[in-house]
């Protein structure tokens, strides 16, 4: 945290973007900037990746700080990701596509200049990566699928 309160401007931006962590949603908002967001993730269909989603207009504002007196525990289970990730390839790409499509929208929603935007449309790919599913993963799988059984692709465990 000490190193983007200490960026600004479109720096700040890039930085957040890259440093952000799941933990972040569980800071102090403003109520209605909060519910703006909160509303605008609802649209994403899964609940996976949906509080990152949340996030992503603080991000894109600058409207982040942080403290590092601030200590945050987490206890990650693995559990969320097995019960809300989807687990087919088709839903995989549609769980992909719809959350970079979401990122798209925060990003030419928010205040940046058309240039600003233009220059983090490739940090929307990697955000999503990051908090969704990788590309690189699902064209992968794509490319498998024809030597695999059939069913292993539509299984919904």
């Amino acid at each position: 945290p000490v190193k983007i309160n200490e960026a600004w401007g479109f720096s700040r931006t890039k930085l957040l973007l890259k440093e952000v962590r799941s933990g972040w949603f569980y800071g102090l908002f403003q109520r209605d900037a909060l519910k703006e967001a909160w509303y605008s993730a609802e649209r994403f269909e899964y609940v996976w990746g949906q509080d990152m989603l949340v996030l992503l207009p603080f991000l894109l504002s600058g409207a982040v700080v942080g403290t590092p007196e601030a200590t945050f525990y987490q206890l990650d289970t693995g559990v969320s990701a097995v019960r809300y990730k989807p687990k087919a390839l088709p839903e995989q790409a549609h769980m992909y596509f719809s959350y970079l499509y979401e990122c798209f929208r925060a990003l030419w929603l928010s205040r940046l200049t058309l240039w600003q935007k233009i220059a983090l449309g490739p940090q929307m790919v990697i955000y999503t990566g990051y908090n969704c599913w990788k590309l690189r993963r699902l064209v992968l799988f794509t490319l498998r699928a024809p030597f695999m059984p059939i069913k292993r692709l539509f299984v919904r465990n």
